[in-house]
Order: C-alpha cells, then structure tokens, then sequence
C-alpha cells in the first residue's frame, strides 16, 4: 500500500524562514507569510484526509476481493465475474489515487515555491553595509543609535520602523553604517 511522500519539511519552513539573520522583514510581512504557510498546511492536512478516505476504500475494495476468493473453490461465473469487477475498480482507485496525488505534489510545489519568492523578495538583504543587533530587555531605540554612533532615523529606515517605541526583546535590527 502505497502512501503520499511525506511534507514534513513544511513543519521545519516556518521557524527557517522567521529565524533567519541575513533577511530583515516588518511583522506585517511575517505575519502574511506565516498565514500563507498555514494556510497551505491546512490545505495539505484535508488533501492527506480525501487520500486517507480513498485508500480506505480501497481496503473495503480488498476485503470485499478477498471475502470472494475465500468462498468455494467451485466458484460460480457470477463470483468470477464480481470479482473481475473489484479488481477493475481496484485499478481505478489505484490510477484516481496516483493522479490527485501527482496534482496534490504538483500544486504544492508551485504554492510553495511562490510563498518562497514572495518571501525572499519582501526580505531582500538591506543594500547598504552595517551590522546586526539583538535587542535585549530594557533597551531603546535611542540607546542602540547612541551606541552605535548612529541615529534613531536611519535605523527607523533601515528597518522600515513605523515607531520608535514597538521593540521586541531578541529582536535584530540591522544598523547602517
């Protein structure tokens, strides 16, 4: 019995994506990320259930075979001819289940990968040179310009910072130089 590859690699996406330190990102943007991400995961999660309830008929399709094939050897043409009926319908399960599995990896696939793109050209690497820095409890914009020799503006833009006041503890900031 064959099942579907296993996408386990989108459980590991999210925590990839948002831990990362070349890519700088606005919470907006991560968070319209991580809703595509959830949505396509749910999507997969009903895709994996409609497989699940195909091969399950596909087991009522076995048993049914086999109740048939236990029956007496002297088996009359009608038996014979029900059980080259299931085994037909056993191969158009098994073609109807191996064409939405291919569609199901198909779309996936394109899905992710547009998720990807889109990510990576929302978080495209600052073009300008500087450093990054982890916020740490207690600090302000202001301290981390200071020091830094820097200004709250320029780390405001660097950042795409709407306020000078929504800092994340273990938040990193890129700081122009």
């Amino acid at each position: 019995m064959s099942t579907l590859p296993r996408f386990s690699f989108l459980v590991f996406l999210p925590p990839l994506l948002t831990g990362c330190t070349m890519f700088q990102t606005t919470n907006t943007e991560q968070a319209r990320t991580s809703t595509e991400l959830v949505r396509v995961q749910r999507e997969v999660s009903s895709l994996k259930d409609s497989v699940r309830s195909m091969q399950s008929s596909r087991e009522d399709v076995y048993r049914k075979m086999d109740a048939i094939e236990a029956r007496s050897a002297s088996q009359s043409r009608q038996q014979s001819e029900e059980l080259a009926a299931l085994k037909a319908e056993i191969r158009a399960l098994r073609a109807e289940r191996d064409a939405m599995q291919a569609q199901l990896v198909k779309e996936l696939s394109a899905k992710m990968a547009a998720a990807m793109k889109q990510y990576a050209v929302q978080t495209a690497p600052p073009q300008q040179s500087g450093r990054l820095h982890k916020v740490e409890s207690g600090q302000t914009l202001s301290e981390i310009a200071r020091a830094y020799g820097t200004t709250v503006s320029a780390i405001m833009k660097a950042n795409n910072l709407r306020s000078a006041d929504v800092l994340k503890v273990n938040q990193e900031l890129f700081i122009p130089e």
